[in-house]
């Protein structure tokens, strides 16, 4: 049988996020149980897309390649954040 193959997605890409401490505490975690391959993807690395929904950079094929995926993201107006919403939808 393979490793579980997880996308990990850092959601947030505003200066001074907290959310790369939280996805290294989380990578510590889930590599302390092995048996999964972890694929670390931050929004913030991605780019920006022209036009809602296009595809960015190699996002999609990440995602498809995955079993399961985790999502690390921060809340802004009780809702995600405008750039993991285009890599969800370039997905």
């Amino acid at each position: 049988m393979h490793n579980l193959r997880i996308a990990v997605i850092l959601g947030g890409n505003r200066n001074g996020r907290t959310g790369p401490a939280v996805t290294r505490w989380f990578l510590d975690r889930a590599r302390g149980h092995g048996g999964a391959e972890l694929d670390v993807l931050d929004v913030a690395d991605l780019g920006t897309a022209e036009g809602h929904g296009a595809p960015l950079a190699d996002f999609g094929a990440r995602i498809d390649a995955a079993d399961a995926f985790v999502v690390l993201t921060p809340e802004y107006n009780h809702g995600y954040p405008g750039p993991l919403k285009a890599a969800i939808d370039s997905a």
